[in-house]
């Protein structure tokens, strides 16, 4: 900030100044700690004053990850689009799809993401991941998040990238008759159901079951982020989000897996 040198543009029948000392385009040094106030003389005399503010951006140290989408792109999946969990704390992100899933499935997946830092980088087997890339993942990968600032001791993290078969998730209406929800399956991790005319979507009991795949447990609810209770009411008048707390031994992880519900009433 103390020795900066300013490169302009200027009539050249005009004389730049600050003080007494004549500026001269990318050669003179000034001190822009403080507001500094440029001179514009005219060839005719006359003068306008410029005042110049250099304001510092304080060095980025943001290094989480905001979102991960991935699609699996082997022949078998004909392009699936697959759940993605990020936990920023632990550092783990979980690709999963639904019970199931053969792990062939994953061998073949099309990755993007979104920082959270607006100069952060996410690396891969040591160099910069393009958007869409694709990679294998049957067997656990490593990405890292570069912060601007990745020269501090925590600039850098490395995350752990894992893919799973997620439970499948049931609900269950039954304060309906006929139950909307009865035999509902997920697609896409997208439940859609139908409703009979007249009913209150904002007030529906609902029952939420799961399978698992063996040393796969479902450890909590939560319903658009708040916590839920099987059997208690949900309000359905926008689409919702279920969120399935999962405890994978055979990874050793717990993550997130997420399934949006929307009830549609059938008039």
């Amino acid at each position: 900030m103390t020795k900066l040198k300013a490169t302009f543009t200027a009539s050249a029948f005009s004389k730049l100044t600050i003080g007494n000392v004549e500026q001269i385009s990318g050669t003179t040094q000034n001190d822009f700690s403080s507001p500094k106030v440029y001179k514009v003389t005219a060839n005719d005399g006359t003068t306008s004053d410029y005042t110049v503010t250099v304001n510092v951006t304080p060095i980025e140290t943001t290094n989480t990850i905001k979102s991960i989408s991935a699609i699996a792109v082997s022949t078998a999946a004909d392009d699936k689009v697959l759940g993605a969990s990020v936990d920023n704390i632990s550092r783990i992100i979980v690709i999963y799809d639904t019970l199931g899933t053969p792990s062939t499935q994953f061998d073949s997946v099309r990755v993007g993401y979104e920082l959270d830092g607006k100069f952060g980088k996410l690396k891969y087997g040591g160099k910069v991941l393009e958007q869409d890339s694709l990679l294998i993942l049957t067997s656990v990968q490593e990405f890292e998040v570069f912060s601007q600032d990745s020269a501090n001791a925590s600039g850098i993290q490395s995350y752990d990238v894992y893919a799973a078969a997620a439970p499948k998730l049931a609900l269950s209406f039954p304060g309906l008759n006929p139950d909307a929800a009865a035999g509902k399956k997920p697609t896409n991790f997208n439940l859609d159901i139908n409703a009979l005319g007249g009913t209150d979507v904002s007030d529906i009991t609902t029952v939420a079951t799961t399978t698992s795949p063996a040393g796969v447990a479902v450890t909590g609810f939560k319903v658009d982020d708040a916590i839920f209770v099987s059997g208690t009411d949900v309000d359905y008048s926008e689409p919702v989000k279920f969120q399935l707390i999962v405890n994978d031994t055979n990874l050793g992880v717990t993550y997130t897996v997420t399934y949006t519900v929307t009830v549609t009433v059938i008039r």
